[in-house]
């Protein structure tokens, strides 16, 4: 298990010294993480896309803007990405002369509601476009039954934001009583995935909490997944549990909570194909506001060329938000700070 990392407002202690800390958190991580956000847009290259097989969802964590209840009117950002779009993505991928660090499967809902996920997941490996493939489920649907075809499929890493290893915290915060179904797919997975012994890992999420006790999350939250899984973790090199801070998200948040007015590291390095194909650059862009392309009518490489990112990307250089309330109010920046090379990166944005 590598260390983890302390940050502003974060409550931590000595036992999280075994365990990990999402690496877009991870301020050790900020240096290597910058070098590689320089190199990606001096050759034009996107490093990391998320694909969104499904914004619908089982649960109503919340923390979630589009599943929660707290935000109204969202229903038409509902839907389930079909297999024929998602092998026009990954064809346009392979039209480019590189291969993503990373194609990560999550989004705005849970990917196992897609009844063809694996069928997803085997394209984009047959395809080769990434050096690595990443799930993110909540885990109420991974059964034995998904995991073995999962286990096949060539997925390199499978998560569970699970978040809470108690009944009543799981239903306090995921609107559902079902940790019990979650924990015994865990279980399984966890068996299986010892079994191949490093074929694919499997991460378990704890939140972090700040200061702000942000959607009530406490101390207690993470106890209780080190208290449940952290000798399996710890005597593991397939298991890991890896900690996530709880920020108040953009939509639910108001200008008095959050007005962060810095420049994001995510638009340079980042695309979120939604299920219908709009192109984002960010997750937590559960709209249209940060939008920059869509895969029906244009290809991965003209979006990345676009002169829609393009301009995202000034404005974030330049610290204008104005028409990106999204980015002013996100209190979910990464560890790197981009301002000391804004500079560089602009002469790259525009030659």
């Amino acid at each position: 298990m590598s260390m983890s990392a302390s940050g502003s407002g974060l409550l931590l202690n000595e036992e999280l010294a075994m365990f990990q800390i999402q690496e877009a958190k991870d301020k050790t991580k900020a240096h290597s993480r910058l070098g590689s956000l320089l190199a990606s847009v001096r050759e034009n290259q996107i490093l990391t896309v998320v694909v969104e097989p499904s914004s619908k969802c089982n649960l109503r964590c919340s923390f979630c803007d589009l599943h929660s209840g707290r935000i109204k009117n969202v229903e038409k950002y509902k839907g389930v990405m079909s297999l024929e779009l998602f092998r026009k993505f990954v064809d346009q991928m392979t039209t480019l002369n590189y291969k993503l660090k990373q194609l990560q499967i999550h989004g705005s809902g849970e990917p196992l509601l897609n009844k063809q996920i694996v069928e997803f997941i085997r394209y984009a490996y047959d395809k080769q476009i990434a050096e690595s493939i990443r799930l993110t489920t909540n885990g109420t649907m991974l059964t034995p039954a998904i995991l073995d075809k999962l286990m096949d499929s060539g997925v390199n890493e499978i998560r569970v934001s699970l978040d809470a290893a108690d009944p009543e915290l799981y239903q306090q915060f995921k609107g559902k009583d079902l940790y019990r179904t979650v924990h015994n797919n865990i279980i399984y997975a966890i068996d299986k995935i010892e079994a191949v012994k490093g074929r694919v890992s499997l991460v378990i999420k704890y939140p972090l909490p700040t200061d702000e006790q942000a959607y009530g999350v406490t101390k207690k939250y993470m106890d209780t997944i080190f208290e449940t899984y952290g000798d399996l973790a710890k005597d593991s090199n397939y298991v890991h549990i890896v900690g996530m801070p709880v920020v108040i998200l953009p939509i639910g948040s108001t200008k008095e909570t959050y007005a962060i007015n810095e420049p994001c590291e995510i638009p340079f390095f980042s695309l979120y194909v939604k299920f219908d194909g709009r192109v984002s650059v960010c997750c937590a862009d559960i709209t249209e506001l940060l939008e920059v392309g869509d895969i029906n009518q244009q290809t991965i490489g003209e979006i990345i060329d676009g002169e829609k990112l393009r301009r995202l990307r000034i404005k974030h250089l330049e610290q204008n938000f104005t028409d990106m309330d999204i980015c002013e109010k996100c209190g979910n920046r990464t560890c790197v700070d981009i301002k000391p090379v804004a500079n560089e990166l602009l002469r790259y944005i525009n030659k």
